[in-house]
């Protein structure tokens, strides 16, 4: 059996706005991440989304004022995330897992 041939086209992959956010800008970037290769158990390639995302070699960029506190705890209050003032009520930031990791919607 063979293997279906290649779109002639680049796939594309498509990014949102989230109604009452800044957009915050999308640039090219290496489809490698040091950061996931050193999470023991490589924890962070079972984030399916992540994953696709970083193979395409793209990143977006926080424009959203925040300062972050890492104890470097593998748990989910080991990271801290505090607004700073003039960004809190539209700030996409959050963390909702473990291994320290900060998620920008």
């Amino acid at each position: 059996m063979s293997l279906p041939s290649l779109p002639e086209e680049p796939l594309t992959i498509s990014a949102y706005l989230l109604p009452d956010h800044e957009p915050m800008p999308i640039v090219p970037s290496s489809k490698f991440r040091d950061w996931m290769d050193e999470i023991h158990g490589h924890y962070a390639y079972r984030c399916l989304p992540m994953l696709m995302a970083n193979q395409r070699g793209w990143v977006i960029l926080n424009n959203t004022r925040i300062a972050l506190h890492w104890n470097g705890s593998n748990k989910l209050s080991g990271l801290r995330i505090a607004y700073l003032p003039i960004t809190a009520p539209k700030a996409p930031c959050f963390s909702d897992r473990d291994v320290g990791r900060l998620l920008i919607v």
